[in-house]
């Protein structure tokens, strides 16, 4: 009833009445808003904290003591991937391929061979060993989880799987054309100082048709130290000059016993200061790590 007769009042005069509206708008723009910022409070959706991604722990860092090359082992071993891993876990980093970045030191073969493979792994490694030792070692690893690296140096010395401790000396030193019974071809081959260069500063002329191919011929003899090579597929009076010659005059031919009998008769014919000799020459030559003289070998 007060509030009516207040209002009542006011209405006779302009100057309350304008007074009261404005204080009436002025409270219901203060609600709108209050309003307004409690709704908006409402809808705001809470941040989800975003799970942190747990990172894999690194696997220990082994450092490679043994970097292998291995040739010629399918009968007696074939690594599977697994294998491969465990091996580089203790240590022992097995390569398929020959190369020149990881410095190889070790060649795996079960004996003396004339593959690619081993004859340029010989300009690098110290030592050949036979695959018993990665097959005792992959034994081991999978019946015992809880073993460690020192543990299988241990176990199985490197030096007990030298090829020399599996084959006897007589049957290596017949591969490599060792003729000297008192002597280890094996031990003169990697105890040498003439590792990687046997064929340095030599200049050498191949024929197309050697067992091989040029490509790889050219490799393995480039490994050793070879400043050049040429490929020659026929020779005549007209031709001799394109020959490589080497700094003392001589020029060397190496070519194939019974496919290159009319290259080896032109040879003989139209060159002068030239010697033509078996592609043996070159593989004895590295088997012994110093040049062979040419009389053996020549055609």
């Amino acid at each position: 009833m007060n509030d009516l007769n207040d209002y009542q009042q006011m209405s006779k005069s302009s100057r309350k009445m304008k007074s009261y509206m404005e204080e009436l708008e002025k409270s219901t723009s203060a609600k709108r808003k209050a309003d307004s910022v409690n709704k908006d409070t409402d809808t705001i959706d809470t941040p989800v904290k975003s799970k942190k991604r747990k990172l894999e722990s690194p696997r220990p860092d082994s450092s490679n003591k043994i970097v292998a090359i291995i040739t010629g082992c399918e009968n007696e071993i074939t690594l599977t991937r697994q294998d491969t891993q465990h091996l580089n876990h203790i240590g022992i980093k097995v390569l398929s391929d020959y190369s020149t970045k990881q410095g190889i030191n070790t060649l795996i073969a079960p004996r003396i061979l004339r593959t690619a493979k081993f004859l340029r792994s010989l300009s690098q490694v110290d030592k050949i060993i036979h695959p018993n030792y990665l097959m005792d070692i992959l034994k081991k690893l999978n019946s015992s989880q809880e073993i460690d690296e020192e543990q299988l140096s241990k176990e199985f010395s490197i030096s007990d799987y030298s090829l020399d401790k599996v084959i006897s000396v007589k049957t290596i030193n017949q591969e490599l054309g060792v003729t000297n019974a008192k002597e280890n071809g094996l031990a003169n081959l990697l105890n040498t100082t003439n590792r990687g260069i046997i064929f340095q500063d030599l200049k050498i002329n191949l024929s197309n048709n050697l067992v091989g191919g040029i490509q790889v011929i050219s490799e393995i003899l480039e490994s050793h130290g070879l400043s050049g090579a040429k490929s020659i597929k026929s020779l005549t009076a007209a031709n001799t000059k394109t020959l490589l010659t080497n700094d003392d005059g001589k020029i060397i031919m190496v070519a194939h016993k019974s496919k290159d009998a009319k290259l080896i008769a032109s040879f003989k014919k139209n060159v002068q200061n030239g010697v033509i000799v078996e592609w043996d020459w070159c593989v004895k030559s590295i088997f012994k790590m110093k040049l062979e003289d040419f009389d053996s070998y020549q055609l």
